[in-house]
């Protein structure tokens, strides 16, 4: 009986053999790192914001009031390195704003109060070390924050944001699936603002999208919304108001057409504001149920966009209109220079120091206004160093240099002259209409944001690149475009918050699986097989992260 026929093995490439091997190699280590980081990350997710601690209700009680970043997502936060390191200057900085009650407490006539004082404020705010990662463990948490706090809106399904740590544990607990244009966009916001308004110290509530990028360093973007007395809202019957999506059957005992209006959807609101549109229900319901659809008297079906007409059409409605900046378009630069449905979409070619300052409408004082803020800040080190509340008092009455300065006096180009804290004013501020973010900024344009930003720190500090692709985009740096200057700068920080997004750190994550060369390699595996090993890259994160391409 003949011998049946055996085939033969195809024979492989070595480069195809290798190919196959790494795959192999990451499908095993993929399949438990996915299992692993997801039952993490969804505990992070379900966590909301941290419960207010005592240090926060001591500032309250000093008039110390934040400003609340709200992240309205799809997927993963696009700029979540820069806005984490644009939140590094800020950290244990408190506004002048609160010098007065400092004074009083420590500087009283009453030894014994005077003493008790500086001691509750060493017991509830010692500041805690510098969470800098100088051992290649991962990022870790922000350092204290007393100026800003974060929020987050993401899709229910979306399990993503549980690798960028500015955003863990802070995703709020009530989410909504949202699609482009409809009333869930609405539920997002006003599950925003009801999960930051339980904060009592939040002055101003900042809507953000998943692509925007600040204007301004941190502390020129606190000082200018706590400077402005109105929301950053176009509440008023001017300019393009899309009137025919309003209807008739919309109308109720306090709203009519003539109140319809449309401003940006990413807007900056007053706690006053945020409180009316969260308790509003008469408005929302005519929304919700008559906006958009049938239009039976254009004989169409039209798209109704609440986002962009409920806000500014509710404050009309209550005759509000005058408590918005008319002439501005809300809290965000957006470009619909395309003629289209969507705002522009930046290429990574496009960001450049012009473009900042063209997005920043060249508004009048925008240097004033940044070197102003400098000077309107001080830490809370010197405080808490101080031996007694003596001690502490001189400190408040003694020249300090502004915020940002550096041991050596040198800077991005502002005086470092010490003024007397008593003596500083944010006397240059901008207009309320000038932009403070911009959007629509990708993913993909990421590194070279950062790189843009990088490069505003003070001398020196541009020379950390952080990766071989960035070379392509290293810029030089503009002094009149700030958005880094401080703590940020530092070369320990930039490492830390630079890193790639998955590391030991977490103790899930691939470079601890794999290594530096592992990561390389899986990368290589995915670019050479045409994204077929895209799927053991567990979900929110993409390669562009990954391999920092």
């Amino acid at each position: 009986m003949a011998a049946a026929l055996v085939p033969l093995p195809r024979r492989r490439r070595p480069a195809a053999r290798l190919l196959a091997a790494a795959v192999a190699l990451f499908a095993a280590a993929g399949v438990l790192l996915t299992a692993a980081v997801l039952n993490a990350g969804q505990a992070a997710l379900n966590a909301t914001a941290a419960p207010q601690g005592a240090c926060s209700q001591l500032l309250g009680l000093l008039g110390v009031k934040k400003v609340a970043l709200m992240f309205l997502t799809t997927r993963r936060l696009a700029h979540e390195k820069l806005w984490r390191l644009w939140l590094w200057d800020a950290a244990n900085l408190l506004p002048l704003q609160a010098l007065p009650a400092l004074q009083d407490g420590l500087c009283g006539s009453d030894a014994t109060a005077a003493d008790a004082f500086w001691q509750r404020l060493r017991g509830d705010c010692s500041v805690v070390p510098p969470l800098v990662d100088t051992a290649g463990q991962g990022p870790t948490e922000l350092p204290p924050q007393h100026l800003f706090t974060v929020y987050a809106h993401a899709p229910p399904d979306y399990q993503g944001l549980e690798y960028q740590p500015l955003l863990a544990g802070r995703v709020i607990p009530t989410r909504f699936k949202t699609w482009w244009g409809d009333i869930s966009i609405l539920d997002a916001e006003k599950a925003l603002l009801r999960e930051a308004l339980k904060d009592p110290l939040n002055e101003k509530f900042a809507l953000i999208s998943d692509s925007d990028v600040p204007l301004y360093d941190p502390l020129t973007f606190y000082q200018q919304l706590m400077h402005e007395p109105r929301s950053r809202v176009r509440a008023c019957a001017n300019g393009w108001m899309n009137r025919d999506r309003w209807r008739d059957e919309m109308s109720t005992e306090t709203m009519n057409g003539s109140h319809w209006r449309k401003s940006n959807q990413f807007f900056g609101l007053t706690r006053r504001h945020a409180e009316i549109v969260l308790n509003d229900q008469e408005a929302e319901r005519s929304f919700r149920e008559h906006c958009g659809g049938w239009y039976a008297h254009l004989n169409q079906w039209k798209e109704c966009i609440a986002d962009e007409h409920y806000v500014p059409t509710l404050l009309a409605s209550l005759g509000l209109e005058d408590e918005t900046y008319c002439r501005g378009w809300g809290l965000a630069y957006t470009d619909w220079s395309d003629n289209w449905i969507h705002p522009k979409s930046f290429k990574p070619r496009d960001v450049t120091p012009e473009l900042l300052k063209k997005m920043r409408w060249n508004c009048e004082n925008m240097t004033s206004a940044v070197e102003d803020s400098r000077h309107m800040f001080l830490p809370l080190e010197p405080l808490l160093a101080a031996s007694s509340a003596q001690q502490a008092c001189q400190a408040l009455q003694a020249p300090m240099p502004p915020a940002g300065a550096r041991s050596n006096g040198s800077d991005n180009g502002g005086s470092d002259s010490l003024l007397p804290l008593g003596s500083r004013r944010y006397a240059h501020p901008l207009d309320g209409a000038c932009p403070l973010t911009a959007r629509k900024l990708p993913a993909f344009t990421a590194l070279r944001v950062r790189q843009l930003a990088v490069a505003s720190c003070p001398n020196g500090a541009a020379d950390f690149v952080e990766s071989r692709a960035a070379l392509v985009f290293k810029t030089e740096r503009d002094p009149s475009v700030v958005l880094l200057r401080g703590t940020a700068c530092t070369p320990d920080v930039l490492r830390q918050v630079l890193a790639p997004p998955l590391s030991a750190g977490t103790g899930t994550g691939l470079a601890a699986a794999a290594g530096a060369a592992g990561r390389r390699l899986l990368c290589t595996a995915n670019r050479y097989s045409g994204g077929a090993a895209a799927q053991w890259l567990p979900e929110g994160l993409d390669w562009g992260e990954l391999c920092d391409l």
